[in-house]
């Protein structure tokens, strides 16, 4: 068989899994601004999401094939193929499955692959162990690199217009993140009450058993009489249910997360001052949440499947040339 059709019928089965991509994208029901969020917690849920799980394999696995090309072509034709296999696959996928807001993403993505591909034979030569599997995982961190560029370039258009809401919603998000939203503030509520209103009783149950105020007992002075009923009675309130809603009541009114906000934002002027920036700042997270997905899960999937195919391949080589 033509070496070509080799490399037709590879680029071709990638297409199929670049196709398979954008579907298990588009079923994830999610769009590129979920990455626009300096709150880890949506993000957590898409990761164990089935449909995001299969995009991650069809993709590192389209990817791995890709590798496979580059491995066994030159430049010349690796470049034809593997541009040729990643652009129509996604973009019919795209058109299909109305994911065109990806178009910068995908050709940003042609454009790193056909450069990232072109060092993998050589690198594999300089390489003095494991040389596969390491030539591919840095061929591909270079391609996640570009995809993750391309997406920061995606989130800065789509936050341009939006600096405003940027900036109103930054301080609140950040918050949100790390002391929680009001749901977690509630949560810890009980527990801080009980904690305050013990504290308290002690307090008092201490001044009370202190021997100064065993003198004042014994007074027959009316205003020492009063002061002393005030003691029992407060006493007795404060391991009453009435207070304990009370209490509850004033917490409530002073752990409200919308009056934290602007008490940080009036004691912390440089949270502010970053908050006018948050358009760029939430597309940096962006940057990075995808560079540690991609290069956590892409890249060494698709370098683990490209180096068993591979090592497969050289074995059988290897038969035949026994026989």
């Amino acid at each position: 068989m033509d070496e070509k059709i080799i490399g037709g019928i590879l680029s071709f089965i990638s297409s199929i899994f670049f196709f398979l991509t954008t579907y298990f994208l588009s079923a994830t029901n999610q769009t590129i601004e979920i990455f626009n969020t300096i709150n880890p917690i949506p993000l957590t849920n898409l990761i164990f999401n089935e449909n995001f799980i299969l995009f991650l394999i069809s993709a590192s696995i389209a990817f791995s094939l890709l590798l496979i090309i580059s491995k066994i072509y030159n430049y010349h034709y690796s470049s034809i193929f593997c541009g040729t296999s990643i652009f129509l696959g996604s973009i019919i996928g795209l058109v299909i499955f109305n994911q065109m807001n990806y178009l910068l993403i995908l050709i940003i993505t042609v454009i790193g692959v056909i450069i990232s591909i072109k060092t993998l034979n050589q690198k594999e030569e300089e390489l003095k162990y494991l040389k596969t599997m390491r030539s591919a995982t840095n061929t591909m961190g270079k391609i996640i690199l570009f995809i993750s560029i391309a997406i920061f370039l995606q989130l800065l258009i789509i936050n341009l217009p939006k600096q405003e809401e940027f900036e109103k919603n930054f301080v609140k998000d950040i918050m949100t993140t790390t002391i929680g939203d009001n749901n977690n503030l509630n949560s810890v509520k009980t527990p801080m009450i009980e904690l305050a209103i013990t504290s308290q009783s002690q307090t008092i149950d201490l001044i009370m058993n202190t021997p100064p105020y065993k003198k004042l007992e014994d007074k027959n002075d009316l205003d020492i009489k009063i002061f002393i009923l005030t003691m029992n009675d407060l006493n007795k309130k404060i391991n009453s249910k009435e207070y304990k809603n009370l209490y509850e009541n004033q917490l409530q009114n002073n752990t409200e997360l919308p009056n934290l906000t602007i008490e940080l934002m009036k004691n912390s002027p440089l949270i502010k001052d970053f908050s006018k920036l948050s358009w760029i700042m939430y597309a940096i997270s962006g940057l990075f949440v995808s560079l540690f997905i991609g290069g956590i899960i892409i890249k060494n999937l698709s370098a683990i499947i490209y180096t068993i195919i591979i090592t497969l391949k050289n074995k059988l080589n290897e038969k035949k040339l026994t026989i």
